[in-house]
């Protein structure tokens, strides 16, 4: 399916189009529009994503404690909307990822030195400023005093598509959450939008998001104080007793 065969299908749905022609081209075009004004919505729900990438490594220079990212940037990747892990790279044989800490802008403002040195900077704080250039900021704590590798895991969200003939290649359960929720779209504010397209862009995004629930969550776990027995036996949160 290509961006025009959507732009089409979602038409279609509110009854902007007929089922048996083309769209003309500046229906298409306000409908692309509003397709990338959709992703870039979806791109700030963390369920609408559907994965989270390691990439890297980046290069750290000592006694440089700050980085643009973004493209084009010094880190050279797409700006991260957030970042939820990052690996400091050792030097040592073998390689080994050492985690390191995000910081919040609260935390990042209660270090008092902040021009510390080590050579193993272990938190990362990120400014999500968001300039001309379309770069953010990293800042490294303490400052480095050698050379290493860093590496980020960051969202990697639906990208905005650039032209109407791009194909749309995205995982199960995408296409049919992004035609009703663009034809609720491309509707609002032109015509009276029928209440079933509104149930099923509802329906099928949150299909969307429990689908991605497992990649964003961590394996649940439950503190022995408050299991039952001798602490090694399973709990069934459902009965309140042993698995």
């Amino acid at each position: 399916m290509t961006v025009r065969d959507l732009v089409r299908e979602a038409a279609i749905m509110i009854g902007m189009n007929d089922p048996f022609q083309d769209l003309e081209g500046q229906e298409s075009s306000y409908g692309l529009s509003k397709l990338n004004q959709m992703v870039d919505s979806w791109a700030t729900e963390r369920l609408a994503i559907y994965r989270r990438q390691r990439t890297g490594p980046f290069t750290v220079t000592s006694a440089v404690a700050s980085y643009t990212i973004g493209s084009g940037a010094t880190w050279n990747t797409p700006r991260p909307i957030w970042i939820d892990f990052a690996g400091l790279i050792s030097q040592t044989t073998p390689e080994t990822e050492l985690q390191m800490k995000i910081l919040t802008v609260e935390e990042w403002r209660r270090i008092p030195a902040k021009t510390t040195t080590s050579s193993l900077p272990r938190s990362l704080f990120y400014d999500r400023q968001f300039n001309s250039s379309g770069y953010g900021s990293i800042t490294l704590y303490p400052i480095p005093s050698a050379n290493s590798q860093i590496v980020l895991y960051d969202p990697i969200a639906v990208a905005e598509f650039a032209s109407l003939d791009d194909v749309i290649a995205l995982p199960p359960g995408y296409r049919r959450a992004l035609i009703p929720n663009l034809a609720v779209i491309m509707g609002l504010g032109a015509i009276d939008i029928p209440a079933d397209v509104r149930e099923e862009a509802v329906l099928s995004f949150g299909n969307l998001k429990a689908s991605n629930v497992v990649t964003h969550m961590d394996t649940l776990a439950c503190d022995p104080a408050v299991r039952a027995g001798d602490g090694r036996s399973g709990f069934n949160f459902l009965t309140g007793g042993d698995i």
